[in-house]
C-alpha cells in the first residue's frame, strides 16, 4: 500500500533507532518517512511476532502496538521533519487513540505494512527549535483507515527536562519504601493474555476494591527498551486496560480496547506504590464497557485514562 500522493515509502528496513528513542533495532517500527503537501507520510511495519504485543487471545492486532507505532512515528516526525533538537526530551500531555478497522491477525500471517498520515497542528518554536504541539493521525492499511491518534507533547531542552524532574524524583526517593511490596500478577488468562510476565496488575485489597496495585518491572524489555527515570507511559496504559478488563470481567478476554484518551498531570515515578483506580460504576454490557481509570501515587492522580472496550463479534 502507497500513500495516494504516489509517494514510494519503503517498508524493508527500519529507520534509526536513535531517531525513535529506542535502543533495540528489534523494537522499532517505522520503516520510513516523508513530507507531502502540509502531511507527514510514516511507513511501518507491524510485528507478525512480538513478546508484548502478540501475546493475547485476540485475533487482532494489538491496539497498544497501533499506539505504540504511532508514537514512534510521532518523535520521528518530530526530529526529522519538524525541527526538534537532537537531544530534545519528549513529554507527552495526552493521547488518544480510537480503532476504526480492526486489522485481523492469524497466527501464521506475515506482518501488516501500514502507512500514517500525520498532520501537525499548533506547533511551537522557542529558538527556531521545536518545543511542542499536536500530531493527529490515521493509520491505513490496504488503502482502509484503521485508526485515529493524537498526541499533544512538549520537546524540552535536556537541562529544562532535568530540573522540572528533580523535584519529583527526589520526592519518590524519600517516600520509596526500603522494603518494597511484592504483589502477585492475575492470571493472564482473566486478562486476555498468555504470558504473566506481561500482566502489570495484582488483585486489589478487600479495603480498596478498586485500586488495582500496578507491577513495574524495570526489567521488562517490552515495557522499558532503555533505562527511563520514571514508569514509561506503555506501563500506564497496559495497566488501565488490564484494570478496566479485570473490573468487567465479561469482557476480559472476548472484548478488545477499539478508544481510549489519556490525559498525564505528573511522571509516575519509580518507587513509590502506584494504582490504577477505576471509577465507582463502569457504564457497561456484555457487548461494551466505557471506564475511567486515574493513576494514583502517594495520594494523588497523576493521569487520568477513559478506555472503551467491545466485544470481538462487534468489531470483527
Amino acid at each position: 500500500m502507497q500513500p495516494t500522493s504516489g509517494l514510494k515509502l519503503s517498508h524493508t528496513h527500519t529507520v534509526p533507532r536513535n531517531l525513535v528513542h529506542r535502543r533495540a533495532v528489534a523494537e522499532v517500527f517505522p520503516t520510513d518517512s516523508a513530507t507531502d503537501g502540509d502531511r507527514l507520510l510514516v511507513a511501518c511495519q507491524l510485528p507478525a511476532g512480538h513478546a508484548l504485543y502478540n501475546d493475547r487471545e485476540q485475533p487482532f492486532v494489538d491496539p497498544l502496538l497501533v499506539l505504540e507505532a504511532a508514537r514512534q512515528s510521532a518523535i520521528l516526525c518530530c526530529l526529522r521533519h519538524l525541527g526538534a533538537a537532537p537531544d530534545a526530551c519528549f513529554v507527552v500531555r495526552s493521547a488518544e487513540l480510537r480503532i476504526v478497522h480492526p486489522l485481523r491477525h492469524e497466527p501464521g500471517d506475515p506482518p501488516w505494512d501500514v502507512i500514517l498520515h500525520c498532520h501537525p497542528d499548533d506547533l511551537r518554536t522557542i529558538d527556531g527549535e521545536l518545543a511542542g504541539g499536536t500530531l493527529r493521525m490515521t493509520l491505513h492499511a490496504n488503502d482502509v483507515a484503521v485508526a485515529s491518534i493524537s498526541f499533544a507533547f512538549s520537546a524540552l531542552a535536556p537541562e529544562l527536562y532535568r530540573s522540572l524532574r528533580e523535584p519529583g524524583m527526589q520526592r519518590a526517593r524519600d517516600h520509596t519504601p526500603a522494603t518494597p511490596p511484592r504483589y502477585l500478577p492475575l492470571e493472564p488468562g482473566h486478562l486476555g493474555r498468555k504470558n504473566a510476565d506481561n500482566v502489570v496488575i495484582a488483585a486489589p485489597d478487600a479495603e480498596t476494591p478498586r485500586d488495582w496495585p500496578v507491577i513495574v518491572r524495570t526489567d521488562h524489555a517490552g515495557f522499558f527498551d532503555h533505562p527511563l527515570d520514571h514508569v514509561s507511559a506503555a506501563v500506564i496504559v497496559e495497566a488501565c486496560r488490564q484494570a478496566a478488563h479485570a473490573t468487567c470481567p465479561a469482557l476480559a478476554v472476548t472484548g478488545d480496547l477499539v478508544s481510549m484518551h489519556a490525559r498525564f498531570s505528573a511522571f509516575a515515578e519509580l518507587g513509590p506504590p502506584l494504582y490504577a483506580r477505576v471509577a465507582d460504576v463502569p457504564l457497561s454490557t456484555h457487548e461494551e464497557a466505557s471506564l475511567t481509570v486515574s493513576l494514583i501515587q502517594l495520594g494523588a492522580s497523576i493521569a487520568t485514562v477513559d478506555v472503551t472496550l467491545r466485544a470481538t463479534a462487534e468489531i470483527a
